[in-house]
């Protein structure tokens, strides 16, 4: 079942590369468009895709709940609510090769990760329930904030602020690509090195604790980690929703398992095809392109009412 998994999508991302790469277009005429936008921003899908995938099945694991993503942590509403700040008092910078909406971003989910850290320690545990409602909390906090800074701001700021937070990937070059990719391939590394004590996590804290897991360290160690990649991809392509929810699922229906060294080199691989192939949904089958996360909210939603039924 795992290889045949394997290949069916390794065909579909076949044909979705394809048609991201050569739709309408002639490469000898079209060669700039190509290498400058096209092949850019399909690498860019692909690692967002995989890193959002990865994150989600991580958050799941450590909070051992399967409504759990990282659009609930109030880590994209916090990135969110400090890009809004960023717009409306017109802060403009450069540093190498970050810019001013990548570095607040950053900042933002930082901030956001940084309170429920906070939350952690000052409950001196690192308890599932207690920081997924703190994050839920926070999340509504931000985004009262975002929407404040919309109904101060002017045409073009609230302009500004709307685009961004639709989440989409329109670069130009390689750049963003150079920010993103290490990090990635760092956390995914790390991933899966502890994928035993994803699989210990299963059987609840207490066995885990038997089996000399310390428990609350690794979840707030593998929380920061997974906060870090996150932050990272909000603030290179804004809030693209639902991923992170919805592609561990199909995981799990796919591969018809919960062990983890499996679980961790499939997600991330069905992810950046998935949000590639809606990327490409976006971009060329529409009358004008619109931002993927408008396409995944739109996916994602009814999924997660799904899941609420199911649960019920």
């Amino acid at each position: 079942m795992k290889n045949k998994a394997y290949l069916i999508t390794l065909i579909f991302a076949f044909i979705v590369i394809f048609l991201s790469l050569s739709w309408n277009l002639n490469l000898e005429d079209d060669s700039i468009i190509f290498y400058e936008l096209r092949l850019p921003r399909l690498l860019l899908t692909l690692i967002v895709g995989a890193s959002l995938s990865l994150c989600g099945l991580i958050f799941q694991s450590l909070f051992q709940n399967e409504l759990a993503s990282p659009y609930l942590l109030g880590i994209s509403s916090g990135s969110s609510f400090f890009v809004g700040l960023a717009i409306k008092l017109d802060l403009v910078f450069s540093f190498f090769i970050f810019d001013t909406l990548f570095a607040f971003s950053f900042l933002g989910a930082l901030v956001g990760t940084g309170i429920v850290y906070l939350v952690s320690l000052y409950l001196r545990t690192f308890d599932p329930r207690t920081l997924l409602l703190a994050g839920i909390a926070q999340s509504m906090f931000f985004m009262s904030g975002v929407f404040l800074l919309q109904y101060l701001s002017n045409e073009q700021e609230l302009g500004q602020i709307l685009r961004w937070s639709f989440g989409s990937l329109d670069i130009v070059g390689f750049e963003s690509i150079y920010r993103i990719l290490p990090l990635f391939i760092f956390s995914f590394a790390i991933f899966y090195q502890s994928s035993s004590s994803f699989n210990l996590l299963l059987f609840g804290d207490e066995l885990s604790k038997a089996q000399g897991l310390k428990t609350d360290s690794f979840r707030l160690r593998m929380f920061l980690l997974t906060s870090l990649v996150i932050a990272f991809c909000v603030a290179e392509v804004g809030p693209i929703g639902f991923v992170g929810l919805v592609v561990p699922h199909l995981s799990y229906k796919i591969l018809k398992t919960k062990r983890y060294h499996e679980l961790i080199l499939y997600t991330p691989f069905l992810g950046g095809v998935l949000l590639s192939f809606f990327d490409f949904l976006s971009s060329h089958l529409f009358v004008s392109p619109i931002p993927v996360g408008i396409i995944t909210s739109f996916v994602g939603g009814p999924f997660f009412f799904f899941l609420l039924l199911r649960r019920s």
